[in-house]
């Protein structure tokens, strides 16, 4: 009974693993091709601090059983890239990767945690594809509407904006990177969700075309655990948050 108890507060204290040495562990061995060439480099010791605290925040916002289950390793750097592109952030099966070069470069705390959510989506969208609403979403999506590729094209052609703007609201997308994929538009609804972001809310209250896809991300969520509720995600809204500023470009 005793070793039972242990295990089960064992696994309710573990957390994904934060990994900042820059070694030939770092990327998967399948990520290292001429392709996809991918660099990092070695995160300032005050902005490895100031990024784990931004991950402590965001990882309570999920269940742990969830959590563990999904991720393992959370790899931060001051620098990331891929085929010849620096980016924000990505992910591979069980891993998030965070560029954090200084909160005066646009890397503020905010943002940090909106990284997190949005990669971390990413690998959701990969595990439970079968639950995700897919005909739903599909009936939500402009008519004649087709997304443009990938997260990595929208950088390479200057269309990786993530600012808010209503013309991309009323169409039912959060901003013009939302229309790269079906995976960057869920993952600007998941850190919008997750972070609590005001502007979002007061867009979903206004635009009936993104509130029906944002109900869509409630619902992949909730079918994933039923601790993801629409009242949750407003909770989150209610909560004090601060500005992203600059935004970098991410994946």
């Amino acid at each position: 009974m005793i070793t039972a108890i242990y295990l089960v507060l064992q696994t309710q204290l573990s957390q994904p693993k934060i990994v900042s040495d820059i070694d030939d562990n770092f990327f998967p061995v399948y990520w290292k091709t001429e392709e996809i060439k991918p660099t990092a480099v070695k995160i300032d010791d005050r902005e490895k601090e100031r990024s784990i605290a931004a991950i402590k925040k965001a990882i309570p916002k999920y269940p742990s059983d969830f959590l563990n289950r999904n991720l393992k390793t959370i790899f931060i750097a001051k620098s990331i890239a891929f085929y010849g592109l620096e980016y924000g952030g990505t992910n591979s099966l069980d891993a998030i990767y965070l560029a954090n070069s200084g909160a005066r470069n646009g890397f503020s705390d905010a943002y940090l945690e909106e990284a997190f959510h949005h990669e971390f989506s990413s690998i959701l969208l990969r595990n439970y594809a079968k639950i995700f609403p897919t005909a739903e979403w599909n009936a939500a999506l402009p008519t004649l509407f087709k997304y443009r590729g990938d997260g990595t094209q929208s950088l390479r052609e200057g269309t990786a904006d993530i600012t808010h703007s209503s013309k991309y609201h009323e169409k039912g997308f959060i901003c013009e990177y939302s229309t790269s994929s079906k995976e960057e538009d869920l993952n600007m609804f998941a850190q919008a969700l997750f972070t609590g972001d005001k502007v979002f809310w007061k867009a979903y209250d206004k635009y009936p075309a993104l509130a029906k896809k944002a109900d869509l991300v409630i619902l992949f969520y909730n079918r994933m655990n039923s601790a993801f509720t629409k009242q949750k995600f407003r909770d989150f809204a209610q909560a004090p948050t601060s500005s992203s500023g600059t935004i970098p470009q991410r994946r």
